[in-house]
C-alpha cells in the first residue's frame, strides 16, 4: 500500500520514502486520491438513497459504480 502524494508531506521522511506512490513498485505515476474522488461521487447519492430500502439502495449504488467505473476506463486514453 501507499500514502496518496497529497498526504505523504504530512509524513516523517522515512515514511515518505517508503510509502510515498511514486517509490512503491506498481503504483505508477498515480498521485493516490481515487479512492478520494470515488467517495466524492458517491457523496452525490446520499440525499437521494437514504430514503430508499437497503436492497433497492445497493442496487442504485451498483449502478452508481458501475457507471463511474466506465467513464473512469473509456477516459483512460487521456491519460496514457
Amino acid at each position: 500500500y501507499a500514502v496518496s502524494v497529497f498526504h505523504a508531506c504530512a509524513y516523517e521522511a522515512s515514511c515518505q520514502c517508503i510509502y510515498h506512490p511514486r517509490k512503491r513498485e506498481g503504483f505508477g505515476l498515480t498521485d493516490g486520491e481515487w479512492l478520494e474522488r470515488l467517495w466524492s461521487y458517491l457523496g452525490k447519492f446520499t440525499k437521494t438513497t437514504r430514503i430508499m430500502t437497503p436492497s433497492y439502495r445497493k442496487f442504485i449504488l451498483s449502478l452508481a459504480l458501475d457507471h463511474f467505473a466506465e467513464t473512469r476506463i473509456q477516459k483512460i486514453g487521456n491519460y496514457l
